[in-house]
């Protein structure tokens, strides 16, 4: 793999993950909205239909209240731990390691000190996405990362194309699917759009 194909890839996720950055706002920004609406909507329709209602548009609505969701929540946050904590533990060498710690030499926090604070800022910021990406085995954000401080392999293998051309799939079907997401297409809605599908819904 040529160094220009490396950078074009790496060029091309960051793309990516600034698309999925702006999706991912929307379809917060969409989910809050119309959960607000749907409420509101919800205390004007008659009692009748309030059941019918509520089973068109909360269909698996959860109470967080529910005993057995909070345990099962509870054991799958203990599950992600053992897996972050077993990741810390078996990436003991590799590339991973090498870029990771290339990149700590240049963003650790005693490397900073006598930093400005727009640099410290943003060396810290490296430092910590960099550690996330090592931790969670999310290789490719970890090449990308690492390419903000100007870290790269000394020798780009096949392992790293495969990590990268791989990487742009996922992140490519999951700005599609977000972009299809109804809570991202309410948010592009207009507030006349919105008016007129809630009164449909009464």
């Amino acid at each position: 793999m040529h160094e220009l194909e490396y950078d074009r890839i790496i060029y091309q996720i960051k793309s990516l993950n600034a698309e999925i950055s702006i999706l991912e706002e929307k379809e917060s920004n969409g989910r809050v909205d119309l959960n607000y609406r749907l409420s509101e909507a919800y205390k004007l329709v008659e009692k009748s239909q309030r059941e019918k209602f509520s089973n068109n548009f909360f269909p698996n609505a959860v109470s967080n209240d529910n005993p057995q969701n909070a345990s099962l929540k509870s054991t799958e946050n203990k599950d992600k731990e053992i897996i972050a904590k077993s990741a810390v533990k078996q990436r003991k060498s590799g590339w991973q390691k090498t870029i990771f710690k290339a990149v700590s030499k240049k963003t650790h926090p005693d490397v900073l000190v006598n930093f400005r604070k727009e640099d410290k800022d943003f060396y810290s910021d490296v430092y910590i996405k960099c550690k996330q990406y090592f931790n969670n085995k999310k290789d490719a954000d970890l090449l990308v990362i690492a390419n903000e401080v100007r870290v790269k392999p000394k020798k780009i293998t096949e392992d790293h194309r495969s990590t990268l051309v791989h990487a742009v799939l996922e992140k490519t079907k999951k700005v599609g699917s977000l972009k299809n997401h109804s809570h991202v297409v309410w948010d592009g809605l207009t507030e006349d759009q919105k008016k007129i599908f809630l009164e449909k819904q009464n």
